[in-house]
């Protein structure tokens, strides 16, 4: 079964009670559960700028846009949202478990800049817990797909290393960023690296040049698309910022041995 974090394992539980919400708030609103403990776990996407957590003795941690954090039922504390735009957003999923998870005494940030692999999953769930009334096992089928995804960021953690951590902004920009036109010399300021110590470090560290690990994401965003939506194969060769679409059909055939079309006729 899937890790949930480096102590929290998914191993003989059952998960019930599944079901996601789009927060939206003003700024610097706030809820709490300093009078009651949490009646439930939670995942939860940042959306806004930045969140701050009080807890019942006083302390308090901030957590920031595109974290992913764990929250732990029974726990006491306090949540403010932060950020520049009147609505302030994140993406809750709740659940509960048979069987014990083991004891976490405050929130824990999973992924520090997830990815669309993430926000899909939750907006999925949303989406499905708030218009389709057989909603059930969809929501099931999506919840164990993001424990999945979880388990493989937390027990293949890359960015390990003095090296690898010198290009974690740029891994970081990269991952946050795989629907826009990506250049390398602007990921090697971010590191404040030159072009060339930049390829060489990101090499060494992923075993793929910095193009081949960016259309590696973009080509899973693309395949996410043709599975899950209707969006033409030309729009999304266009918003995923391939430079034509015979390049894009060349590497799609390459990674998933299939041709977008196909692809996307067996997926349905």
């Amino acid at each position: 079964m899937p890790h949930l974090s480096e102590n929290i394992t998914a191993a003989d539980i059952v998960f019930f009670n599944v079901y996601g919400l789009h927060l939206r708030w003003t700024k610097q609103s706030s809820f709490s559960y300093m009078q009651s403990p949490r009646p439930n776990h939670g995942f939860m996407y940042i959306l806004c700028d930045k969140i701050e957590v009080e807890y019942k003795n006083g302390e308090k941690e901030s957590f920031f846009k595109n974290n992913l954090i764990y929250i732990p039922e029974g726990l006491y504390y306090s949540v403010k949202f932060f950020g520049e735009s009147e609505s302030l957003d994140a993406l809750l999923i709740n659940f509960s478990v048979l069987g014990e998870l083991p004891r976490c005494n405050g929130i824990k940030r999973l992924v520090s800049s997830a990815d669309s692999s993430y926000s899909d999953r939750f907006y999925k769930i949303v989406s499905l817990y708030t218009n389709t009334k057989n909603h059930k096992y969809g929501i099931m089928e999506q919840f164990y797909a993001l424990l999945v995804r979880l388990s493989s960021h937390l027990e293949n953690k890359t960015i390990s290393s003095p090296l690898h951590k010198s290009i974690l902004p740029a891994v970081n920009y990269i991952n946050s960023h795989v629907n826009e036109q990506i250049y390398i010399p602007e990921l090697a300021k971010k590191c404040l690296l030159s072009e060339s110590a930049f390829r060489k470090r990101f090499l060494e560290s992923f075993k793929k040049s910095p193009a081949e690990y960016i259309s590696g994401l973009k080509l899973e965003k693309a395949a996410e698309l043709l599975k899950n939506t209707d969006v033409p194969i030309c729009r999304i060769v266009s918003e995923l910022g391939f430079y034509d679409s015979a390049y894009f059909y060349k590497l799609f055939k390459k990674k998933f041995g299939t041709t977008p079309s196909v692809y996307r006729e067996s997926a349905n």
